[in-house]
């Protein structure tokens, strides 16, 4: 009977500590004097993460770097994967809009989506890892779109907000925006009066965002998304091609905003950096915080912002290639299936052994309806055109026909770092479309 008795004991205590150790942490937000806090079991908590979304890309090199949060999709396999980092995760709940075809006016299709939605909650609310929810993605946005979104929408949010909070009271919940303006904001805080945060996806306007919402919007809000300069954000040449600005530039301009945007508003409550990891949309490099498997500098910086070490070994600086003869313009045309020579300058911080590889791809087309890296073109690398890659110095052959390319240079050190650049350049003559 005794041991009985020890067996029952032992076995409560064992779910008991099974318990604790899995029961997912109280969040919510606590408002003082001077602004906004997350509190995670009561004690505050500053959000720094990266975006990925529906992948598991460089997770442990995210905590490595002082990470603690990740925006991702509601999939068990990356929420296990947070878990495992020691990660926390604004999880995106996947609500459709316009521009998938949702009618807001549709009480069927509008009930049928929230059944759905609260299935989700259902099942991952106790999951260690959640932290928020974020209902959908940039609902606002419909490409192609004449006139405005259906204002109906907000107040469709507003009821899945308030069916999520009873069916789960433990995290807050929020939805990320993506066009946004001073009008939006106002529009919100009248209407969506069940949400518990605001976030906000922007890249130039980061700057600016915090008192644009702090005049109308009274609760918290999280930079959701944020990086270097959007597509829209780029100068051009005078064949419309938008000119990337290099690894080095880039990482320079995250530091000037982390400071500038997520630090400077006492309603903001942190920040995920985008894209962790690396995505082909528009280039293969201009949103990805990795290039080809490695780190690049805007990694480094952010590391030191979110843990103070400055002896991190420091990714490549690269300048941008210069074509011969064509080094001071802007706008650059070569002629088809000419042989060009080409140079890269770059500094190496430590002083050690590097890689340097070249490719030229075509441009990309984004077809109608373009969003987030969909519909766009390939824009395979052009192996014949490369005469020789592995130097500091180039000779390559323009392609046969007529259009926008990229010459692209890599410089990569032995401790998996990277740093980047490309030069645009059109071959044959560029006809201006008609107005």
């Amino acid at each position: 009977m005794r041991k009985i008795t020890y067996f029952i004991f032992y076995i409560l205590l064992v779910l008991v500590f099974t318990k604790c150790m899995f029961q997912s942490p109280n969040w919510k937000f606590s408002k003082s004097e001077n602004g906004w806090e997350l509190l995670k079991d009561g004690s505050p908590f500053f959000i720094k993460g990266g975006v990925t979304y529906n992948q598991v890309t460089f997770t442990e090199a995210l905590a490595e770097s002082g990470g603690n949060s990740i925006r991702i999709n509601a999939d068990v396999n990356l929420l296990r994967d947070a878990n495992e980092k020691g990660l926390y995760a604004l999880v995106n709940l996947p609500v459709k809009g316009e521009r998938d075809g949702m009618d807001w006016d549709d009480d069927y299709r509008v009930k049928d989506q929230e059944n759905r939605i609260l299935s989700i909650v259902d099942r991952f609310k106790n999951n260690p890892s959640v932290m928020m929810w974020s209902i959908g993605n940039e609902l606002r946005y419909v490409p192609n779109k004449k006139g405005p979104h259906n204002p109906r929408m907000w107040n469709r949010l507003n009821d899945l907000a308030i069916l999520i909070k009873k069916k789960d009271p433990r995290h807050p919940v929020g939805f990320c925006l993506g066009v946004h303006s001073p009008h939006d904001f106002s529009e919100i805080a009248r209407v969506c009066t069940a949400i518990d945060f605001l976030g906000i996806n922007t890249y130039g306007y980061i700057t600016q965002v915090g008192r644009d919402v702090e005049s109308t919007w009274k609760k918290p809000f999280v930079i959701s998304e944020w990086g270097t300069n959007a597509l829209f954000e780029a100068e051009k040449t005078d064949f419309k091609a938008n000119i990337e600005i290099t690894s080095n530039e880039k990482a320079l301009l995250l530091k000037k905003r982390y400071v500038e945007g997520v630090l400077s508003s006492n309603y903001c409550v942190g920040s995920f950096a985008f894209f962790w990891g690396q995505r082909k949309e528009f280039t293969p490099t201009w949103f990805g915080l990795f290039s080809r498997g490695s780190k690049t500098e805007a990694i480094n910086v952010l590391r030191r912002i979110w843990t103070g070490d400055t002896g991190i070994n420091q990714a490549p600086i690269v300048e941008k290639p210069n074509i011969i003869n064509f080094n001071k313009q802007r706008s650059i045309y070569l002629d088809p299936e000419t042989e060009y020579s080409a140079e890269v300058s770059f500094i190496e911080p430590e002083n050690e052994p590097v890689n340097i590889e070249w490719e030229i791809r075509p441009e990309v087309i984004t077809i109608k309806g373009a969003y987030a890296g969909k519909n766009q073109t390939s824009n395979e690398l052009l192996h014949r055109n490369i005469k020789e890659r592995y130097s500091k110095f180039l000779k390559f052959k323009s392609p046969k026909s007529n259009g926008i390319y990229r010459l692209y240079v890599y410089v990569t050190d032995n401790d998996g770092n990277e740093g980047y650049s490309n030069k645009v350049f059109h071959v044959g003559e560029y006809a201006s479309p008609s107005p």
